[in-house]
């Protein structure tokens, strides 16, 4: 499991606001928006992850604070693959495809 001090909605929002809902353990995404779509849990995702399911009525959302909950998201790799023309291809590929296609997703300021 993860800390909770690693999980922003808990973080930033709930824990400030001492709310410690229960919580179940459910690991796919499909599962877990079907959960709220049977009206047995609401879940923070990224809007990205949902989309799907958003336009197709299966749930609703609601941003998380006024302007919504954002984070960084990192690629992981060793350092010796790192520079390894497949890896830097990847990472292109992945900029790419994300920011064409992924709706409210925007570049990290490094």
């Amino acid at each position: 499991p993860i800390p909770d001090d690693r999980i922003d909605v808990i973080r930033e929002v709930l824990k400030p606001a001492n709310i410690d809902p229960p919580r179940r353990k459910t690991e796919l995404t499909v599962a877990i928006l079907q959960l709220v779509a049977s009206h047995r849990a609401i879940a923070a995702m990224p809007g990205w992850a949902v989309q799907p399911f958003l336009d197709k009525g299966y749930v609703k959302s609601r941003p998380i604070r006024k302007n919504g909950l954002f984070a960084n998201l990192h690629a992981a790799t060793t350092d010796a693959q790192a520079g390894s023309a497949y890896m830097v291809e990847f990472l292109d590929t992945m900029r790419r495809i994300s920011f064409a296609s992924l709706k409210g997703i925007e570049p990290v300021d490094r």
